[in-house]
């Protein structure tokens, strides 16, 4: 009788135990973190961000003094912008072209000589060859330009992406050397990290949507897709970790806090 009633027990609790749910222990996490820094040393003209502060993509967040390298850009382009050489060169090409066509026929009638016409030929392809010359000139200094202004943008910083600022590190008129300056977030999406027992590894597959309840907000619960699943189990402590993503297009949710994240039914009353 008594080996009855406790195979009955047994098996009450094996089916209680299927039903419940595997509850692991997770934390918010921003989906990306960026230290930003100036590509050259220099003095710091102008943070025009807070700690706090949302930013877009693009957005200028620091920069450098430039007084500099605008000059360097306002010399290259106004080099650029001269045509005076080129269009000069153009026009004796022009004349030098007639003159030869010209000549070409007297050559052919037997009138002009055949070293005559091998200057005029010369004439011809020495100014053709200048206005090559010129022309190389002009694309060197149009490389020049947008070396100057590649200069110029390492000594600002806008945002790689949307986000906000965690920490502003410097502040105007301090010299930099590859210091960072500011650290931004991206919190929209986020990320929700766990760690989950082996016993779940066939229970939890990507796409799978996971219910998180937050810590912060309290007790509320969200949805989260397993995006990212590690495809082998730590032998040393009989677990794996599990990537999911978070929406957060109003920022409701604080990154940084724990949460309970439920991945479904449990295979057995071991409660793993």
């Amino acid at each position: 009788m008594l080996v009855r009633l406790v195979f009955a027990g047994l098996v009450l609790l094996a089916a209680t135990s299927s039903s419940r749910s595997e509850m692991v222990d997770c934390l918010v996490s921003p989906h990306r973190v960026a230290e930003l820094a100036f590509g050259f040393a220099g003095r710091v003209e102008a943070i025009d961000v807070e700690r706090g502060d949302s930013v877009r993509k693009g957005q200028l967040l620091a920069s450098l003094d430039t007084s500099i390298e605008q000059s360097n850009i306002a010399i290259a382009e106004a080099q650029l912008a001269a045509t005076a050489e080129i269009d000069s060169a153009k026009a004796q090409l022009g004349v030098a072209e007639k003159r030869l066509q010209r000549n070409k026929l007297l050559f052919d009638r037997g009138t002009l000589s055949a070293g005559q016409f091998e200057e005029i030929e010369g004439d011809e392809e020495v100014a053709r060859l200048k206005l090559a010359e010129l022309s190389e000139a002009r694309r060197l200094r149009t490389l020049d330009v947008a070396r100057a202004r590649a200069i110029m943008a390492l000594r600002t910083i806008v945002s790689p992406f949307d986000g906000v600022v965690v920490e502003r590190h410097v502040s105007p008129g301090e010299y930099v050397d590859t210091k960072r300056v500011v650290t931004i977030a991206e919190i929209d999406p986020l990320f929700v990290d766990m760690i989950v027992p082996a016993a779940a590894f066939d229970r939890v597959k990507p796409g799978q949507v996971i219910s998180v309840t937050l810590d912060h907000p309290q007790g509320l619960t969200v949805k989260a897709t397993a995006s990212v699943i590690d495809p082998f189990v730590d032998a040393s402590s009989g677990t794996f970790r599990v990537r999911a993503t978070l929406p957060n297009a109003d920022r409701s949710i604080v990154a940084g806090s724990r949460c309970q994240a439920e991945l479904g039914q449990t295979a057995s009353g071991t409660g793993q």
